[in-house]
């Protein structure tokens, strides 16, 4: 299996220098404001050509993108109001691209896919992303995914919010992720995060508000043969639901 894009070094440069312009106003506001601001976010979305597929029905295309982006802006206050300091940069690029090797549902596919969404960090970041930072990625890339031998590995704080926000964003699956121990155990429901506000709530939230927007969508569109952009659609749905709070 191999990515797109590797025969095509400087249209992906030039999209990786644009993209990473996007992360860092995304990463800058939560830092300053608290929130990310609902342009910045429509702006985070990565070109379709980044994928080895676009079927939303795989749950792991664009939409989940948007997803992770709104829910690590609803996490990153928690994380700050305790003194836990995460690099956002780092867990905004790893949003945007553990996936995009995720080619079907296959266990071969989920086995293999985070080597070579890493591989493609290794071999398109250098010289956009500094150094500590691209180790940073490429090792939350490389360990996101949740099998029992990733458990044992240490935890930096990126792969630990990045973990807790993809296990959380599993309620797209159909699970009930209210019931999941979070790697970042201040994001379940308890003293920072009361009933109703925890990251797992959040999630559910955001999946019922999206699958709303989604039905309307295809209602508006009878007769029009569009195609939704369910990136765009997430990120409508992060901001009615206040996880993102536009200025």
């Amino acid at each position: 299996m191999s990515l797109p894009y590797f025969e095509n070094e400087p249209v992906i440069h030039r999209e990786c220098i644009a993209m990473h312009e996007k992360v860092l106003l995304y990463a800058n506001e939560l830092v300053l404001l608290g929130k990310s601001k609902l342009t910045t976010l429509y702006q985070c979305e990565p070109p379709n050509q980044w994928f080895t597929h676009l079927d939303e029905s795989n749950h792991h295309g664009k939409s989940h993108v948007a997803q992770l982006l709104d829910l690590g802006a609803f996490s990153y206050p928690y994380c700050k109001a305790i003194g836990l300091e995460v690099d956002m940069v780092v867990v905004g690029w790893t949003s945007i691209l553990h996936d995009i090797a995720q080619w079907n549902n296959s266990e071969e596919a989920m086995e293999a896919h985070p080597k070579l969404a890493a591989d493609w960090a290794r071999a398109h970041l250098p010289g956009i992303i500094d150094s500590d930072r691209l180790a940073k990625i490429v090792q939350t890339i490389e360990l996101h995914s949740l099998t029992p031998e990733h458990n044992s590995q240490p935890m930096s704080n990126e792969l630990r919010l990045f973990r807790s926000l993809d296990a959380a964003a599993l309620v797209r699956l159909g699970m009930d992720t209210t019931q999941f121990h979070l790697p970042i155990s201040l994001l379940e429901e308890g003293e920072l995060a009361p009933p109703g506000l925890s990251l797992p709530c959040m999630a559910q939230r955001l999946e019922t508000t999206y699958r709303k927007l989604e039905e309307s969508t295809r209602q508006f569109e009878v007769g029009y043969n569009l195609e939704p952009n369910r990136f765009i659609q997430m990120v409508n749905a992060g901001v009615l639901c206040n996880i993102v709070l536009p200025l």
